[in-house]
């Protein structure tokens, strides 16, 4: 008798056995988690863009877009008033900088590339419980003089909640209303600083 062979076939029998009672045990965890309504969150991701004309040269535009001089010319007032700095620097924009917003601080935003070269900003923004956002903004010269001002929001649901806040908003036409309003405050402020 085989007794190499004997005690091969009974480990292949045990160890049958244990994966069978395995997967039954899984197959059994998960009808439990399905009754008990347990289900795996899928964050929306929605991006869009949008390009508008300001009445600048670019470079003259982009410098409009540090922290320090958005507070200047945008309608956003109440923002900057609770608009803190908390690492980093508002003068050297190249690194990172992160700044805590909102009247009750719930904001958190990062300037994670200011490239004057490029004419190039991108934020991260965090609004806890409802959206995640990388936003860009890029300034290009027109062929006919002034700027394109190129913006590209990517926008993630951290909750069911924000997933449809996301929806509304990003598919609704209210970005690029949004972005059309800051092109118009970007255009007034500008009219406004050439007459003075």
């Amino acid at each position: 008798m085989n007794y190499k062979a004997v005690i091969t076939v009974v480990i292949l029998v045990l160890l049958t056995g244990f994966t069978e009672g395995c997967s039954a045990q899984k197959q059994q965890g998960a009808k439990t988690d399905k009754t008990k309504n347990h289900e795996i969150f899928k964050p929306d991701l929605i991006e869009r863009s949008h390009s508008v004309q300001v009445n600048a040269e670019p470079d003259e535009v982009f410098l409009l877009f540090a922290p320090t001089e958005t507070e200047k010319w945008s309608l956003r007032r109440k923002y900057f008033e609770t608009h803190k700095l908390i690492s980093g620097s508002d003068g050297d924009l190249s690194g990172y900088s992160v700044f805590l917003s909102g009247s009750r601080g719930q904001i958190w935003s990062s300037v994670a590339k200011y490239d004057k070269k490029e004419r190039l900003l991108r934020k991260i923004e965090i609004y806890p419980g409802i959206k995640f956002q990388v936003s860009e903004y890029r300034c290009v010269s027109n062929p006919n003089g002034g700027t394109t001002l190129t913006a590209t929001w990517k926008v993630t649901g951290m909750t069911s909640e924000g997933n449809e806040a996301v929806r509304n908003f990003m598919d609704s036409g209210t970005f690029e209303s949004v972005i059309d309003g800051l092109a118009k405050q970007l255009n007034d402020y500008l009219a406004e600083f050439a007459g003075n």
